[in-house]
This record gives C-alpha cells, sequence and structure tokens, in this order.
C-alpha cells in the first residue's frame, strides 16, 4: 500500500543531482544503473550519460504539489567535473519504494524516564518529573532476546515533539520511519534502535531549553532507555557509554542540529557518529559567531585526544534553507581547522572502503527548511555513516 508521497519523476543527466561540499561529487545513483545508463525501477529515476552536457540539470515531472513547493525543481552544478567522482556510499534520491510500508517493519513505542529541569551550567532544581520520548525499536528485536543493537538519539526541531520524526507510538509511523524501516531490511544500515526525545519551549523560543538539555541527555534519558533496551553499553553509565561509542549516533534536524552539536562537544566520547541537519549552533548568528561556534567544535575534538577517525560528521542542507548561510560559514570553519577535521572528494571513505575523511557537508541545490529535507538527508547520512564499517 502506498504510504508516503514523493516524486519519482527526475530525470538526472550526468548524474547531476547533488553538489556536495566535501564530498564535492555528483552521486552514482545506483551504481550498475549508471553504468548501464538506464532506469532504476526501485528510485524511478532516468540517467542519462550525456557525454556532451556541460552540468547535470534535474528537471521533474508529474503534479505532486507538495513537492514543488519544497524545492525540487531545477537543480545544477556549475563545475561538471565535480561529477567525475561517486562517494564510496552513493548519495542519491530516496528509492520511491521506500515511502511504500516495508515487508519487515520496526515498531514504534513510548518509553517514560524520570527527569528535572537543568540549567546551562548543569545545575538541576531537584523537582523530578516524568517525561516520555518514542523509541523505534528495529524489526526482530525482542524485548526476551539477548542481541544488543546500535542506537541512534534524533531530535526534532523547535516547535516540535518526540513524534515529529517517527510518527506517533503503535501506528506505521512517517516517511522517515518507513525509510529506516527499508533501509535495515535491505542490509544497507545496521538494526538500529532509534530514541527521539522532546525539547519543550522555553522562555527564548526553544533556545533556554536546548543548551541544557545535554543534561538531560546524560543523566537521565540515556541511562534510563540503555537500561531497558539492549544495546552495546554493558553498563549505563561513563565507562558503559564511552566503550560502546562506536554503536551510538546522534542526530537532529534544525534545532536538533544545534543539539547535535552540544552533544558533540560535551559527549565525544559517548559518541562516535553525528547528523546535524539544517543548523549550526544557534539561528541568526553572525559570521562571526558561526567561526567561533566551529572552533568550540573543534577544539573540543582536540581536546579530547581522539584521532579524527574515531568521530564521524554527517551534515546536510539546502541551499534554499534558512540556515543554509549560518551553517555554511561554520563548516567551512570546521574544514579549515584541519587538527581535527578531514575532508574527501570521496566521502568518508574510499572505494576501497579506507576511511578517509571524518566531515562530509552534503548541499543540495534549492532544498528549503523542512522535515521532507530532512529525510532525505537522514536516508544519506546513516548510509553514509554505516559505510566505512561495511
Amino acid at each position: 500500500m502506498k504510504t508516503g508521497t514523493r516524486n519519482a519523476g527526475w530525470t538526472i543527466s550526468r548524474r547531476g543531482f547533488v553538489e556536495a561540499s566535501g564530498l564535492l561529487a555528483g552521486t552514482a545513483l545506483i551504481s550498475a544503473c549508471s553504468a548501464a545508463g538506464g532506469t532504476s525501477s526501485d528510485s524511478g529515476v532516468s540517467v542519462e550519460e550525456d557525454a556532451a552536457a556541460d552540468a547535470g540539470v534535474g528537471t521533474e515531472s508529474g503534479d505532486d504539489s507538495a513537492f514543488d513547493a519544497h524545492g525540487f525543481a531545477e537543480r545544477s552544478i556549475e563545475d561538471a567535473d565535480l561529477m567525475t567522482k561517486a562517494v564510496h556510499a552513493d548519495i542519491q534520491p530516496v528509492p520511491e519504494s521506500y515511502f511504500e510500508d516495508c515487508d519487515h517493519p520496526g515498531t514504534i513505542e513510548a518509553f517514560e524516564y524520570e527527569t528535572q529541569t537543568y540549567g546551562d551550567d548543569g545545575a538541576g532544581d531537584g523537582k523530578t518529573f516524568t517525561k516520555t520520548c518514542n523509541v523505534y525499536l528495529p524489526y526482530g528485536y525482542s524485548a526476551s532476546g539477548n542481541k544488543p543493537f546500535d542506537i541512534l538519539y534524533l531530535q526534532h526541531g523547535a516547535g516540535g515533539d518526540e513524534s515529529s520524526w517517527l510518527g506517533e507510538p503503535h501506528t506505521s509511523g512517517s516517511d522517515a520511519k518507513r525509510i529506516l524501516d527499508h533501509l535495515m531490511a535491505d542490509g544497507l544500515v545496521r538494526p538500529t534502535i532509534v530514541v527521539t526525545p522532546s525539547i519543550p519551549e522555553g522562555n527564548d523560543h526553544w533556545a533556554s531549553e536546548f543548551t541544557s538539555y545535554i543534561y538531560e541527555l546524560g543523566r537521565d534519558l540515556m541511562p534510563a532507555v540503555e537500561t531497558h533496551y539492549r544495546t552495546f553499553a554493558a553498563t549505563a553509565d561513563d565507562a558503559g557509554f564511552a566503550a560502546s561509542r562506536e554503536r551510538r549516533h546522534f542526530g537532529g534536524f534544525s534545532m536538533g542540529a544545534y543539539e547535535t552539536w552540544y552533544v558533540l562537544i560535551h559527549y565525544l566520547p559517548w559518541f562516535k557518529y553525528y547528523l546535524p541537519l539544517c543548523g549550526n549552533m544557534r539561528y541568526e548568528s553572525t559570521d562571526d559567531e558561526c567561526i567561533a561556534q566551529a572552533d568550540s567544535v573543534a577544539d573540543a575534538a582536540v581536546a579530547s585526544g581522539m584521532p579524527k577517525e574515531d568521530y564521524l560528521v554527517f551534515a546536510a542542507d539546502g541551499t534554499a534553507d534558512i540556515t543554509y548561510e549560518n551553517m555554511s560559514v561554520m563548516v567551512d570553519r570546521l574544514k579549515e581547522r584541519t587538527d581535527a577535521f578531514s575532508t574527501s572528494d570521496d566521502g568518508f571513505a574510499d572505494a576501497d572502503g579506507t576511511l578517509a575523511a571524518n566531515l562530509v557537508y552534503l548541499v543540495v541545490d534549492g532544498y528549503e527548511h523542512s522535515q521532507t529535507s530532512a529525510q532525505e538527508y537522514l536516508y544519506d547520512g546513516m548510509r553514509q555513516l554505516d559505510a566505512p564499517q561495511g
């Protein structure tokens, strides 16, 4: 049954659908299809290998008004040379079939935990209350089993809640949930528990809450979740989280992206993988503030003493996104901080699977600030982050 909406009528010339700064590459789309110059039945994408084309231009057909408004019209890459390399885990549009129900779906359930209100200095007010997050359990997860699972904490944007990303508990869920179902069913991403917490509105349009949320995350949410569910943490404490960081991600959209950068700064010993989608560390920052934010991230990475290959960041944004300018200034500065980050035209990994970089910045021409964009970035980000480990 068709449950999502997606325009499959793209025509891609010379694989020119994506401009990636950090990847600096077009996409191989689906490699077998690309090599043959044919059409993928999964994605609905026709690949035209026109040797005379100076740039890749995508056009869309169909009358999906939601996607027309979202900015899926014309895309181009100014320099055709950028399209000569394909990343190890192909950057590509989400296959059309991924917006349909999966034969092996995960489930969503509500999970309650105890917390309190924290200040920016980490001091709690001592008034304990019960809060709810949602937890996605991959197909095959059993409460009586003994197999551990990877875990992703996935944060919503301002004004959202725990159901914004994947949908309500005990439902078929959102398009993003179906995308994760298919990625895991197809073996492109390891079976992963996904936790979607909520950050309530504070006194300063959520800003007064998200800067202190890291304390709720580390002191209350993570210990509760990773005691109740089977992750790779043998113990739900500093030592257990540090020992299992290779199997833990944090990501988020908009305000959730801001939170992702804060988590990297504070909890780098606990998380290896980061997906900041559409956001620097504060909306409407000046260029100098964006540079300072980047330096705070890079400084934390250097201070950790970890080698670059021990933390990977997949950042993404769209050129029509309200966060694009700020995020690009921040990422440009991170790319200058070669003491903490390295980038590659081939993404995280070379064709032979060797890790080549720890920072990838995906920029998609015309994408706006929406959950629809974010689920596309999530699709490629999760595939990229799993790629180096095979």
